[in-house]
């Protein structure tokens, strides 16, 4: 039997990234044989990579990179089972290595991008070394891909949100470090307010509809002329496209210019046109819950009479999280009414919405979601229902999203 030294072992482990032990063994497995050792190696994290599949990723990290004339950009979520491994750098280094691939190749879908090349091996192969060398169950959640004059990139909280954010720019030098800020800042923007398209032009049409159907019921409710009632609808929808809409929204920085004003200043600076035309937002997780939302729970649902979610009461958990207990009235309306400040553009929301359904009904006996922003917004005389939907508000703030992500559907 071959003598294995501590030298061979560091040079295998250098080689492979593999721990100690694993080495070790391995080149005791092949007598000492340096590729041999990395054989077995390799059989072995195949192996691992089957046994360890079935595990739940809910941790791991989110990478942004750009090309080097700065025209591509990629986001790549890579999921782990835990947050140890999720920010360790070696970890991050493959999640990037994947980036990279995603930036040379463009490719169509996950299955493209999975089958691509970077460095003389495929991405499959990469995510199976990274579950090798880390110990954990690692999957490619998804990806996204933008082109432009100019693209750039922002990283949130060492990986829990990526950013990339598109510009159309004429007569500006992209390279200019004014540029590059203001880039960074939108890109801070969107990780930070999170909008649902980039101008009112981009927002989907169903959503347009969906939000004006309520506002026109609200405007309904107040007993005012129908041209009245019009035109207080059209003014909320005004109010939306300025919260929703990326270049309508107030700079976060300086809440009295627009994100559009902002980059304007910077083109006059820079003596040239600078346009926002796109952006990509990842959230650690996200993934997950795209995963899970039912096709019959969109946006048209919320037009739709109350009675016909109330069949889905069985399916809510009496306790959600953190010992809220739902089955009491008062903490139902509570729910519902944090919940119904959400908005409806990912699955958890869309849940949230669900519950806010069931649970503002039965507080307040309504029947259809005009009754319900009714019964929410006006004054009472009563002193027990305005105690109520004070309590809503208070109990509202302590009530985490995330914890939507639990619930059964």
């Amino acid at each position: 039997m071959a003598n294995i030294t501590a030298s061979m072992v560091k040079e295998l482990r250098e080689m492979t990234g593999a721990g100690m032990m694993e080495c070790k063994k391995a080149l005791a497995e092949a007598d000492g044989d340096m590729d041999g050792a990395v054989d077995v190696l390799r059989t072995r994290g195949l192996a691992a990579v089957a046994k360890k599949a079935g595990r739940a990723t809910n941790e791991g990290t989110v990478m942004a990179l750009v090309s080097e004339d700065g025209k591509t950009g990629a986001l790549v979520e890579l999921n782990c089972e835990t947050d140890f491994v999720g920010m360790n750098e070696k970890f991050k280094a493959y999640a990037e290595k994947i980036a990279r691939a995603a930036v040379a190749n463009k490719p169509a879908d996950l299955d493209a991008l999975k089958a691509s090349e970077i460095d003389g091996e495929t991405v499959e192969a990469v995510v199976a070394d990274c579950i090798h060398v880390m110990g954990e169950n690692t999957q490619l959640a998804r990806f996204a891909t933008l082109e432009a004059d100019a693209v750039c990139s922002y990283i949130h909280m060492g990986g829990k949100i990526g950013v990339l954010v598109s510009f159309a720019t004429e007569g500006v030098d992209t390279t200019a470090a004014e540029f590059a800020q203001c880039g960074r800042d939108v890109a801070m923007q969107v990780a930070a307010v999170d909008p649902i398209a980039t101008s009112r032009e981009d927002v989907d049409p169903a959503v347009v509809e969906h939000e004006m159907g309520i506002y026109k019921a609200q405007a309904a409710e107040s007993g005012k002329p129908e041209a009245i009632q019009e035109k207080m609808a059209t003014g909320r929808l005004q109010k939306f496209y300025k919260e929703q809409c990326l270049v309508e929204q107030a700079f976060v920085k300086n809440p009295d210019q627009t994100v559009a004003e902002y980059v304007d200043s910077v083109a006059k600076q820079l003596g040239g046109s600078i346009k926002v035309t796109g952006f990509k937002r990842f959230a650690l997780g996200e993934a997950a819950e795209y995963a899970t939302t039912l096709p019959a729970f969109g946006p048209a649902f919320f037009c739709a009479d109350y009675g016909h979610v109330r069949d889905l009461k069985d399916k809510v958990p009496v306790r959600v999280s953190r010992g809220v207990d739902c089955d009491k009235p008062l903490l139902r309306a509570q729910w519902g009414f944090s919940c119904f400040g959400l908005r409806l553009f990912n699955a958890a929301s869309v849940r949230a919405t669900i519950i806010a359904c069931i649970y503002a009904a039965d507080a307040s006996g309504a029947q259809t979601i005009a009754e319900v922003i009714s019964w929410q917004k006006r004054k009472s005389s009563s002193k027990a229902e305005r105690r109520l939907r004070a309590r809503c508000i208070f109990r509202a703030r302590r009530i985490r999203p995330s914890s939507l992500s639990r619930l059964p559907f």
